[in-house]
């Protein structure tokens, strides 16, 4: 049977009731004998449907919910989802619980725990479900997969040379997945948790994924697996010093170089600015409460206001903050300024010893952070006196080995 779209069925044995289909098949259907009775709707406009859904089990009949809830229907025409409609969802799915792109007037497109979005509606929310985490096609995970190294640590030991091709990419989003992978091998619900970390990276603060209830020892109330928050973040810090002033006190000096696009990369701790007892923690901490990831009452900066911060004080043990984790671009940017920076040092030691032969060495590395590409400099800096100190801050480097020459 070709059915186009259900209107009404009640899904006894051998019982399908007002059902559009095509011309053709209505007719073979009405003029031959089958061990299926037919009937034709009342109505046309009838709408008492109950939930269709090509990867949600349907809630019972008599629910309320109908197509264009948690189908396919197209976007323009799906219907409001209620509070009555949520209740059906959770008792109908064992994995209810996770992350849905939700649309409403008011807020646009958003991604929430169901969790969330059953308190909004509470509180009089309107708007539309366009797809949880479980819809998102297969075709779009496939390939992007990593393929898990079984000799390869979870934790790889750390790159500390940024001349070293890998140094930073243990801060980026590709990383992110493969930690993931690693952390979830063996579980079945390893695609989950990748679709899951897919919505959640589209989120503006990463504070609303936290579900309401949400119980570390009651796993079918997390809106995902607790390994997805270190897809999300990087539980640790950056190395921030390449950003700071320039001082007299040695190799432990700033090179003042412009923040850019690292700027507005997300730090979240339990205490940004020292007001309560005890020191900041990350959301990986073992000195938090048993369960890990962001909470509602975590703080949430940029790495350019932790850069001014003087109340930070950070634990000993994980740093204080997680970051997000980094673009390409970002992860680009935050070498580049790790490499200028240890070139700034050796400038200035060969400097003060008058070589020349490493002058010259330094002014041939140095050359690669000199006139940048449009694109490059529109990828990295966010303000074209951003572009400019960079610039200055070589044009300087190189003035003062010509000097020394």
């Amino acid at each position: 049977m070709l059915a186009s779209y259900t209107v009404d069925a009640v899904w006894e044995p051998q019982s399908v009731i007002t059902v559009r289909v095509p011309e053709p098949v209505a007719v073979r259907l009405l003029t031959q004998h089958h061990t299926l009775s037919y009937s034709e709707p009342e109505t046309a406009g009838a709408e008492q449907p109950t939930a269709q859904s090509p990867s949600n089990p349907r809630p019972s009949t008599g629910s309320g919910v109908g197509p264009g809830v948690f189908d396919d229907t197209p976007v323009h025409s799906r219907r409001l989802v209620t509070g009555e409609h949520l209740r059906a969802l959770r008792a109908a799915m064992q994995d209810a619980e996770q992350l849905y792109v939700v649309f409403s007037v008011g807020s646009g497109l958003e991604v929430v725990a169901l969790s969330v979005l059953e308190e909004r509606c509470a509180a009089g929310w309107q708007g539309s479900i366009i797809a949880g985490a479980s819809d998102l096609p297969d075709a779009l995970f496939a390939p992007r997969r990593p393929s898990p190294d079984q000799e390869e640590s979870v934790w790889p030991a750390r790159i500390h040379d940024p001349h070293h091709e890998a140094f930073g990419s243990h801060l980026g989003t590709a990383e992110g997945e493969r930690v993931l992978v690693r952390l979830c091998e063996g579980r079945r619900d390893t695609d989950h948790a990748l679709r899951s970390l897919t919505l959640a990276r589209g989120v503006a603060d990463l504070r609303q994924l936290e579900a309401v209830g949400y119980d570390d020892r009651d796993f079918p109330h997390r809106p995902f697996a607790s390994a997805v928050w270190h897809g999300l973040l990087a539980m640790e810090q950056l190395d921030l010093e390449p950003f700071e002033p320039v001082t007299d006190t040695g190799w432990q000096s700033g090179s003042g170089l412009p923040v850019g696009i690292l700027a507005g990369v997300q730090a979240y701790t339990s205490d940004a600015d020292g007001r309560y007892q005890g020191r900041a923690h990350s959301p990986d901490c073992k000195h938090r409460r048993p369960e890990r990831g962001v909470s509602r009452d975590d703080d949430l900066v940029t790495i350019k206001e932790l850069l001014g911060n003087k109340g930070f004080d950070p634990c000993s043990k994980c740093g204080g903050y997680a970051v997000r984790r980094l673009s390409q671009d970002q992860v680009a940017y935050y070498r580049a300024a790790h490499r200028l920076h240890v070139l700034t040092h050796q400038v200035h030691s060969a400097a003060a010893r008058n070589n020349s032969t490493g002058g010259a060495e330094l002014a041939v590395k140095l050359q690669e952070f000199t006139d940048l590409d449009r694109q490059t400099a529109h990828a990295w800096f966010l303000l074209r006196q951003e572009a400019r100190r960079w610039q200055q801050t070589v044009d300087a480097l190189l003035g003062e080995l010509s000097g020394s020459a």
